[in-house]
């Protein structure tokens, strides 16, 4: 059915008394969980409650019934299809939808609760053609993702757990992060970062590499673009020949 907004009714549904979780495989999430507080929404048999799970273009559609019916069931569990894949970057909406196709009322942007080790970087099976791996920014605040091709037979452990390919594309990956926080993100001043996932990044080069971060990331003049590339080599490269412990923070979460 086509839906259409409904401008003169339509509230919003408040995203604090809805919670979803995901429960993860060894190479996708295989479901999530949402529960959701409807109690001061008033029953309506026309009234259906839809959740959608999306990343951009893609999305997965589950009917959960009429509003009387989550409410005696506010916990529910569905399964993912092809979307699981994308692991870290799904994202649900939850909308309240007449007989009509009118929607009354709607939640956007509902992230799956946190986990108590959250991956620095996310890493998620796409069909990327003939690449092994990609970086993409389409996380929160357009942090980083690490893409890794789902055709490729056991990749997820390859990239957990294969020195190859841990040797040859972590250092490579931190070079890429860095360089785009330098050259694209318009930093400027160090103090005045506002994304989280920067200053997180930041954190880490300067963890693993204990080289002093120029307070400044602008590259104003030739004098202090060569200052920045030269933080940025020695940083990357104290990374590839640190203890395997600093390896394992990137991988954290995975």
């Amino acid at each position: 059915m086509k839906r259409t907004l409904n401008y003169t009714g339509r509230s919003g549904l408040p995203k604090s008394e809805i919670e979803v979780y995901l429960n993860r495989g060894q190479e996708k999430v295989e479901s999530f969980e949402i529960t959701m507080n409807l109690d001061d929404i008033d029953d309506a048999e026309d009234v259906e409650v839809i959740v959608e799970a999306y990343h951009r273009s893609e999305v997965e559609e589950f009917n959960l019934g009429n509003i009387s019916n989550v409410k005696e069931k506010p916990k529910i569990e569905r399964s993912l299809g092809t979307i699981g894949h994308l692991i870290e970057s799904i994202t649900f909406r939850v909308l309240l939808v007449d007989d009509e196709g009118r929607i009354i009322s709607l939640a956007e942007k509902i992230k799956a609760e946190k986990e108590e080790s959250e991956p620095l970087l996310p890493v998620n099976l796409r069909d990327i053609g003939r690449e092994v791996w990609e970086l993409r920014y389409e996380g929160d605040e357009g942090a980083p993702e690490l893409l890794v091709n789902k055709k490729i037979p056991s990749i997820k452990s390859t990239v957990k757990s294969d020195y190859r390919f841990i040797l040859g594309v972590y250092p490579e990956v931190l070079r890429s992060i860095l360089a785009r926080i330098i050259y694209y993100e318009d930093v400027g001043s160090v103090e005045d970062i506002d994304r989280t996932w920067i200053n997180q990044w930041l954190s880490f080069a300067d963890e693993v590499s204990n080289i002093e971060l120029p307070d400044n990331l602008e590259p104003r003049n030739n004098n202090h673009k060569t200052k920045l590339e030269k933080w940025l080599d020695q940083t990357v490269s104290a990374f590839a020949e640190s203890r395997n412990s600093e390896w394992q923070k990137m991988r954290e979460g995975w």
